[in-house]
């Protein structure tokens, strides 16, 4: 018997959470479609959706989707939702990790601790998103039924923002597994600081970076953005995830 790692545990746990847990998988559903439908009441009520007009046909070159059409400039706003549903999913689902019951509770599962963190990041990352992924579609559908509304979406760009938010979200997964207490008040502080840092980072290499140096190595620069891009959406999410197991295994002995 393998104690570290199981499949037949690991998937027994993850439907566990699910169904213990499952109005807290609930409520990401249920807010993402009463965001998007507010504000699409919002948008037609006070910025004046028109009548339809026609339709486009989505351009197979860049995997674009393109909604039936009306006059009215392109809205692709409502990702925006999804974009933050999936960043805050470890908020709503694991906020009260430590706490004494659920905590008590967590620990007594017939699970190893790896098991238990892997479960998590897969209904994290895997699961929820997936889900959320296709309510979006439906809503959107749902939208497109009452009114013909213009909604064009590149896909690739579409999915790269789903990676993006991922990677924000195991900061946030991490932030979880690693605060016992005053969580909400750590993290924010925590993200503000980061986002400070990366900011005045950005600003500064800017304004110090010599131009004959941009100038010069613009093609290197160029390559680095693109592949480091990739190689940065497979293994930046890996740092923190490992960090939450390493934590974790230290909070449960």
């Amino acid at each position: 018997m393998n104690v570290i790692f199981s499949y037949k545990r690991f998937w027994q746990l993850t439907k566990t959470e699910i169904r213990i847990n499952k109005m807290l998988f609930i409520r990401p559903i249920l807010g993402l479609i009463s965001v998007m439908f507010i504000a699409y009441f919002i948008s037609s009520t006070f910025f004046g959706i028109t009548e339809p007009c026609g339709q486009e046909i989505g351009n197979s070159e860049n995997m674009s989707v393109t909604f039936d059409a009306t006059d009215v400039e392109e809205d692709t706003n409502f990702a925006l939702f999804l974009y933050v549903m999936i960043m805050v999913i470890p908020l709503g689902i694991y906020k009260n990790l430590y706490d004494k019951d659920k905590g008590v509770r967590y620990a007594m599962m017939p699970a190893s601790q790896l098991e238990k963190v892997l479960s998590a990041i897969s209904i994290c990352a895997i699961i929820m998103p997936v889900v959320l992924i296709a309510v979006y579609w439906l809503a959107l559908s749902v939208l497109r039924f009452i009114h013909p509304y213009k909604i064009v979406l590149d896909v690739n760009e579409f999915f790269q923002w789903i990676f993006y938010a991922i990677q924000i979200q195991s900061v946030l997964f991490l932030l979880i597994f690693w605060f016992k207490e005053n969580k909400n008040m750590k993290i924010i502080i925590t993200f503000a600081t980061i986002t400070f840092l990366l900011i005045g980072g950005s600003y500064y290499v800017s304004q110090h970076l010599p131009i004959d140096f941009i100038y010069n190595f613009s093609g290197l620069l160029n390559f680095l953005a693109d592949y480091g891009r990739i190689i940065l959406c497979i293994i930046f999410p890996l740092i923190p995830w490992i960090v939450s197991y390493n934590k974790f295994i230290r909070t449960q002995i």
